[in-house]
């Protein structure tokens, strides 16, 4: 099973990416968000954050500090500060109450809005879906493509991985080599990043050599 700092980390990524790519249908109405039980193989579609924190009343908070993602550090420490909390927090809190699986109790992942779950009997499926949300795959779009591809085999798999280590080692030496472009500690954090994503998927294709 994943840990569970690694569903956290891959949760916070997701809405990060989330936040970008809500566009197209998904800008028009709010949909639930469908998570997984790797141990169930089931999935269950759970209350959006934005209508789990308006429930609350916490809400407007929440806005802001989307927005001052795109301002300077400085000013967004000045909003994290007048709402006492921050983006992360917020969303780790909002992770951690919702994921509890209904049936076994474990912790559930973020699939994202697009995710279509494979058969409960299809074991491989899950397996390669599992796997896939490990290491770093996303099931976000804009709404108009689907999900996307999803192996169906261990030999699928097995490309399916590769072909992400390929684009994830091209965008690590895009941030190596344009290093002048970005802030010092934007790149450091980026290769830690995606060294970490490298190093997930070559120890998941260790396992299926």
């Amino acid at each position: 099973m994943p840990t569970l700092r690694i569903i956290l980390l891959a949760y916070i990524w997701r809405m990060r990416m989330l936040e970008v790519l809500k566009v197209c249908r998904y800008a028009f109405k709010t949909y639930k968000s469908h998570f997984a039980c790797f141990a169930c193989r089931k999935v269950f579609k759970k209350t959006p954050i934005e209508d789990y924190l308006k429930q609350r009343g916490d809400d407007f908070a929440y806005w802001q500090l989307v927005k001052s993602i795109r301002w300077k550090n400085k000013k967004r420490k000045e909003v994290e500060e007048r709402f006492n909390t921050t983006l992360e927090k917020i969303k780790t809190e909002y992770f951690e109450e919702i994921s509890i699986c209904p049936d076994c109790g474990g912790r559930m992942a973020n699939m994202g809005l697009d995710f279509r779950a494979p058969k409960k009997t299809d074991i491989q499926a899950w397996q390669a879906v599992k796997g896939l949300f490990v290491t770093g795959r996303s099931f976000l779009t804009c709404g108009c493509d689907g999900p996307g591809f999803i192996p169906a085999n261990r030999s699928e798999y097995k490309a399916c991985l590769k072909e992400m280590l390929s684009q994830y080692k091209e965008t690590l030496q895009s941030w190596k080599k344009y290093n002048k472009e970005y802030k010092v500690e934007n790149r450091i954090e980026a290769v830690e990043y995606w060294n970490n994503r490298i190093e997930m998927i070559e120890n998941e294709l260790a396992k299926i050599i």
